[in-house]
């Protein structure tokens, strides 16, 4: 009986929450493809988005949500700018509640990038790890580490696949060739 009611509100807030993001024109040749990869094995949640934040922003607009999947984040509509993850997390679930992580560093960390022409840019690929608190009422701690893979290659091929097959992202040609192209490089 309480599954009658609770599926057609798991999915409102689900719709709700996809369509708070503002669309990005497929066409506007000043936006460029940024990803990147987090390898959350050790971490004590999923990784389901990426706060992307441009250096010196004030305000929602200066923030980007980059869906993420199996580790990959993506976003194909990024202006130009200085930008770096500022905090990721889980969506958490039926058994978990959402968990927000704050990448950290002072002034610029590890996945700063500066987008000055349309491209394909990466931010990397880090690894969560864990340090235990220090005694039974301490928090525990995390430090984002480079990680040696999967590559800049692999995870091309991963976002290239993900933007053929998502039929979300079918009108998005110009972003695909853009990855094809990059892809050519590596």
């Amino acid at each position: 009986m309480i599954s009658r009611w609770l599926l057609p509100v798991v999915l409102a807030f689900a719709v709700g929450g996809c369509a708070s993001t503002t669309p990005v024109d497929p066409r506007d040749e000043t936006l460029s493809v940024v990803f990147g990869y987090f390898d959350m094995k050790d971490a004590p949640s999923s990784l389901d988005w990426v706060a992307l934040r441009q250096y010196g922003g004030k305000d929602e607009k200066d923030t980007y949500s980059l869906p993420a999947k199996d580790g990959l984040f993506y976003h194909v509509g990024v202006e130009p700018g200085s930008y770096q993850v500022d905090t990721f997390g889980s969506n958490g679930g039926f058994f978990s509640n959402p968990v927000r992580y704050n990448y950290g560093g002072k002034g610029r960390n590890a996945t700063a990038i500066r987008i000055t022409k349309p491209g394909v840019y990466f931010l990397g690929a880090h690894r969560y790890v864990s340090h235990p608190g220090k005694g039974f009422f301490s928090a525990d701690k995390f430090e984002m580490q480079p990680a040696s893979a999967p590559g800049e290659k692999e995870l091309l091929q991963r976002l290239l696949k993900q933007l053929e097959t998502d039929g979300d992202l079918k009108d998005y040609a110009r972003q695909r060739q853009m990855v094809k192209q990059r892809l050519g490089q590596r």
